[in-house]
């Protein structure tokens, strides 16, 4: 039987829009009997150290965070929808397209950084020219470099410019120098017109 992961993301006791492991999603077999009637099984296991956390009564969920994870969520399908380069088709198209900046033994540890890039093959996305999503997990405000991107006129997601995430508002390129700055626990993406 296969197994996907599925992760639960906005309880305030694991930190903005945190994740822990919840369980499996367990496919029935491909038996005959099974084919008509085949629904996944969740399976609960939680993550030991979070047990203790999540059984703490003062913090449930309250309304407004289930509203604003609802409002991350709903942000987060808006900016992957808003470009053909968040979707790519095929193998050759990730390989030529994506590419990972914080990567070797001067990585910054806790963050990911990724550009998608609409400078080669097909034009993919009529209104942008590349992509990038920094990824900070850390409980600090992050800086991140990227050369090459110097010059260029990058500027965070006009979703997220509009974001009822006050926090993910404060992040922001340096044009001149290539610096992209992405506050705590936070996902930050920008765009380079075309």
């Amino acid at each position: 039987q296969s197994a996907q992961r599925l992760t639960q993301c906005g309880h305030p006791a694991l930190g903005r829009h945190g994740h822990c492991h919840l369980g499996h999603l367990r496919w029935p077999g491909r038996g005959a009997q099974h084919e008509a009637h085949r629904r996944p099984r969740l399976t609960l296991h939680p993550v030991p150290h979070h047990r203790v956390v999540l059984a703490d009564p003062a913090l449930a969920p309250q309304s407004a965070d289930l509203f604003s994870s609802h409002e991350h969520f709903i942000e987060m399908l808006q900016i992957r929808k808003s470009s053909k380069l968040f979707r790519l088709q095929t193998g050759h198209d990730v390989m030529n397209r994506v590419a990972f900046h914080n990567t070797g033994p001067e990585q910054v540890p806790g963050m990911i950084v990724m550009s998608l890039s609409d400078r080669v093959d097909e034009d993919l996305d009529p209104e942008r020219e590349m992509i990038v999503v920094l990824f900070n997990t850390t409980l600090e405000e992050q800086v991140f470099t990227i050369d090459e991107l110097a010059g260029e006129l990058f500027t965070l997601h006009r979703v997220q410019i509009e974001s009822n995430d006050s926090i993910v508002r404060d992040a922001r390129y340096d044009s001149r120098t290539g610096v992209f700055t992405v506050p705590a626990q936070t996902t930050a993406v920008f765009e380079l017109p075309q």
